[in-house]
């Protein structure tokens, strides 16, 4: 471990970007039948249509600055874990989030006709994996280098207020939470004792984030 360039996310960076260029140039027509073959439409796939959406929708995005901000991330995360676990690791955790939580979103949203894209799934799942073997290793996910174990504890504490209270109901935040979950899994089966004292960390810094919010009134 420590000795892999990252290889995948750098990689799966060029295909969003490549794809999302030729979804610019391409007609309307073309771009449409990308996002109906393509993306994860879950009334789609309960009846047999689309099918693929399934393993390829974290490849489209919606629009170019969706894609900036989802490959900010890819990288933020990516750039850190990668050279650490490899890119067989990397694309295995990331790819099984982004699967799991489309597969998940689907059976929760049975008639939807709105259309998933983005790497956002694999990506949570790829900060669980951080945060839980690396917690202390820095990540510019969030643009400042924040330790990963901090990041995790947030993003996850926001993802699930947002799912509770938020009426967004075009940010898929159930794949983002599926996401952090298998990609937690995965840490367990890469480390399980790493990732249990990553988790004990997670918890420490949990507590005293709340003791300190409830110290000052903000919660």
């Amino acid at each position: 471990m420590g000795s892999h360039r990252p290889f995948f996310t750098y990689t799966l960076i060029i295909v969003a970007v490549v794809l999302q260029l030729h979804m610019t140039l391409a007609p309307r027509v073309t771009v449409n039948a990308m996002i109906d073959s393509f993306a994860l439409t879950p009334a789609y796939v309960l009846r047999g249509k689309a099918f693929l959406g399934l393993f390829l929708y974290m490849f489209l995005h919606a629009d170019w600055s969706h894609l900036l901000a989802n490959c900010f991330a890819l990288w933020g995360v990516g750039s850190v874990i990668e050279p650490e676990i490899g890119s067989k690791y990397t694309a295995i955790a990331f790819y099984a989030s982004a699967f799991f939580g489309g597969v998940v979103h689907t059976l929760l949203n049975p008639s939807s006709n709105l259309p998933l894209v983005g790497l956002s799934g694999g990506v949570f799942g790829l900060l669980a994996v951080l945060f839980l073997l690396m917690p202390l290793k820095s990540t510019l996910l969030l643009i400042l280098p924040l330790p990963s174990v901090l990041v995790g504890v947030l993003m996850l504490s926001i993802e699930v207020a947002a799912l509770i209270w938020s009426n967004a109901t075009w940010i898929a935040h159930d794949v983002h939470l599926v996401g952090f979950l298998v990609g937690a899994l995965t840490a367990f089966v890469l480390d399980r004792k790493k990732a249990f004292r990553g988790l004990l960390v997670a918890v420490i810094i949990a507590a005293s984030l709340y003791y300190i919010g409830a110290y000052f009134g903000l919660i």
